[in-house]
């Protein structure tokens, strides 16, 4: 029923980001930014498994409408049935569609940039553990592991802008501005 409840909950919620609920005010500044580091680290989790889905059951149907739009194209040559050209024209079509509406969105580029945004996450979640368990103060700690965070989002903010905006190589160029020395 599990299962169920999330196919059915996957398939009416918006695929977007989902902003943090309200972090725990009154216990200081590092359980803030802990929070907040969770909570990115598992919408990340999630929106990169939906983006992943969506590219896989794209290539799939791309895929699939290809091999029938061969088929239809065989058939209606060795049979003769105007029908079968019909039926590969309008596959052809949708085929033109996807492809265009994919290229627009570029799913794939955004897959990869979140997943490369999640492993960032990762690590500056390590980094802030590391740094409490070599006895850091938290307090001294959480400025700089927000900044590092509020940086990761602002790239994240761009790249998406970018490929929703379909610029092309924004992946790389989002790269080279956050490391200058490459």
């Amino acid at each position: 029923m599990k299962k169920l409840k999330r196919w059915f909950r996957d398939r009416i919620e918006p695929e977007g980001m989902r902003p943090p609920s309200n972090p725990p005010l009154d216990q200081g500044g590092f359980a803030v930014v802990s929070y907040y580091v969770n909570e990115y680290e598992k919408e990340f989790v999630r929106i990169r498994n939906v983006s992943k889905v969506s590219v896989s059951r794209k290539i799939t149907l791309i895929a699939t409408l290809n091999a029938g739009i061969a088929i239809l194209g065989v058939a209606s040559a060795a049979w003769k049935y105007p029908w079968f050209g019909l039926g590969s024209t309008l596959l052809a079509g949708i085929v033109g569609v996807l492809a265009a509406r994919n290229n627009l969105f570029r799913d794939q580029e955004l897959w990869q940039l979140r997943s490369e945004i999640l492993s960032k996450i990762q690590q500056i979640k390590r980094d802030m553990q590391y740094r409490v368990a070599s006895g850091e103060d938290g307090h001294t700690i959480a400025p700089d592991i927000l900044r590092k965070l509020d940086d990761l989002l602002e790239r994240d903010l761009a790249g998406w802008s970018g490929v929703a905006n379909s610029s092309p190589g924004l992946l790389e160029a989002s790269a080279s501005s956050q490391n200058p020395t490459t």
